[in-house]
């Protein structure tokens, strides 16, 4: 269950800042996250930060630990990790329901056990009633498998929960449609997941350059 580095999200807007969108709200992060919440499910330490991607991203979020940066890499993560970043609740109206953002992976390859076709793991949810409860939703690019062993198996889940895996090593777009939820109040989460084995202590020299 080897793994790569990381997570970064930079948010698309239409013009040229990068920023997550969900009805009139947007973020850039060059001020900060102000009301952006990160949760640690299991091992410490929560490695989403602000981190500056330098070019046309700027400032993004980046789900890795700096002290893990190997020659051009720069950092990566440890096993049983169950990191979570929420955004603010903002209302959703049926004028403007679309969820933008760019995403960068470098996680384990893909691979089955069981039921499970997929290991570390990356995914978006939402939530309708304050973070109580979530819902994996799902958008373009589809997710690369159904089944996450790291979400489901290590962390309790089960079957069904779909995530991003493998290596997505330029800045890719991606969109959600939450029309369905027009007229509720609503928040994101980012949501990754690592299984119990192969980190990038194990294996620094398998990180993706930046």
């Amino acid at each position: 269950m080897k793994k790569h580095w990381l997570v970064i999200l930079a948010v698309m807007l239409v013009t040229s800042a990068f920023a997550y969108e969900v009805i009139a709200y947007q973020e850039d992060f060059e001020s900060g996250a102000d009301g952006w919440v990160m949760y640690d499910g299991a091992e410490s330490p929560n490695n989403w930060h602000i981190y500056n991607a330098g070019g046309a991203q700027g400032d993004a979020w980046w789900m890795g630990d700096p002290d893990l940066a190997s020659g051009t890499n720069i950092g990566g993560y440890y096993d049983h990790q169950y990191l979570v970043l929420d955004t603010p609740a903002r209302a959703i109206s049926a004028g403007n329901a679309t969820l933008t953002f760019k995403m960068r992976l470098g996680l384990e390859d893909p691979g089955a056990s069981g039921d499970y076709d997929g290991w570390d793991s990356f995914n978006i949810r939402i939530s309708t009633d304050n973070g109580a409860t979530w819902t994996v939703i799902e958008g373009s690019p589809a997710y690369h498998f159904e089944n996450s062993y790291a979400f489901g198996s290590e962390h309790g889940e089960g079957l069904g929960v779909p995530g991003w895996g493998g290596i997505v090593d330029a800045w890719t777009p991606v969109t959600f449609d939450l029309s369905s939820y027009a007229g509720q109040s609503a928040m994101i989460r980012f949501a990754f997941a690592s299984d119990p084995a192969y980190n990038t202590v194990d294996q620094p020299t398998c990180l993706v350059p930046w």
